[in-house]
């Protein structure tokens, strides 16, 4: 297992793959270049700005390079699995800040449902991959129960790929 984190560097250059509050988790069953790739969205992120450049949104730099990781040729064949976290805070922050001043493009009503099947959209519409299983998940990780049961349905994912894999589906 990998785990992959990377920030702007000082001089504000950019890095091919840079993240902040988002972790990318590569799984590679040994012996093949079979992948499951686990993407972490902080929903909470929606009216937040990167810690080493002000001016940039959190949640559209996660959307920008959850985009460029899910349309990498390399991962063309790649099942994905995205967590929209933190749904507990995005929910309250939603009571007191609006997402269309962060996003003006949404056109929803300001509650939680419709500001979280937006971004939802706006992510998942990213793949260029109409063939790749994607499978998400919304989640609060202080949710212990509810984190039990996304790792049992995760682990179901990864045993039916490695069966598939293996020929014997």
């Amino acid at each position: 297992m990998w785990e992959v984190s990377a920030q702007r560097g000082r001089n504000g250059s950019r890095f091919s793959i840079m993240l902040l509050q988002v972790n990318l988790k590569i799984f590679i069953k040994k012996g093949s270049l079979s992948f499951i790739v686990l993407f972490i969205i902080p929903l909470s992120d929606y009216n937040q700005v990167l810690y080493e450049d002000n001016t940039t949104n959190r949640m559209r730099e996660s959307e920008k390079l959850f985009g460029e990781i899910l349309n990498c040729i390399f991962f063309k064949r790649t099942p994905f699995i995205v967590f929209f976290n933190k749904v507990d805070l995005f929910q309250q922050k939603l009571q007191i800040d609006s997402l269309k001043n962060y996003f003006p493009e949404f056109n929803g009503f300001q509650d939680f449902q419709d500001s979280l099947s937006f971004i939802k959209r706006k992510f998942l519409s990213k793949n260029k991959f109409p063939d790749r299983d994607i499978y998400n998940f919304e989640t609060t990780a202080t949710d212990t129960n509810l984190v039990k049961n996304i790792f049992a349905a995760i682990s179901e994912i990864i045993l039916n790929k490695m069966i598939t894999d293996a020929g014997f589906e």
